[in-house]
């Protein structure tokens, strides 16, 4: 059976609340920016080099720049970037607030 301590499941979800909101950054940024990303993507040679375009162009991660490439056509409309913003503000909002919880003894 698998034990863990509430610090270790704190890291954990601290872990998974960074990466979705580093994804999030990224969606936003490459929403605000579409005309640019399409074009570094549609000059890439292959796949890896778009993620590299991608990654270069929004100053991201390869997490994050897959995350924009995966992001569909029909996302980029007006209530899907006001979505995917709430939920990057979200996202900080309880990073913060976690960072401020004192840790368990």
């Amino acid at each position: 059976m698998w034990r863990f301590t509430t610090d270790e499941i704190r890291a954990t979800a601290t872990h998974i609340v960074e990466g979705r909101l580093g994804m999030l950054t990224a969606i936003t940024a490459a929403t605000g920016r579409y005309a640019e990303v399409v074009a570094a993507v549609a000059g890439a040679e292959d796949r890896a080099a778009a993620r590299a375009a991608v990654r270069e162009l929004l100053g991201v991660d390869e997490t994050a720049a897959r995350a924009v490439l995966d992001l569909r056509w029909e996302d980029l409309h007006e209530e899907s970037c006001q979505a995917f913003d709430a939920e990057r503000d979200a996202l900080a909002a309880e990073l913060a607030r976690r960072r401020l919880e004192p840790a368990d003894s």
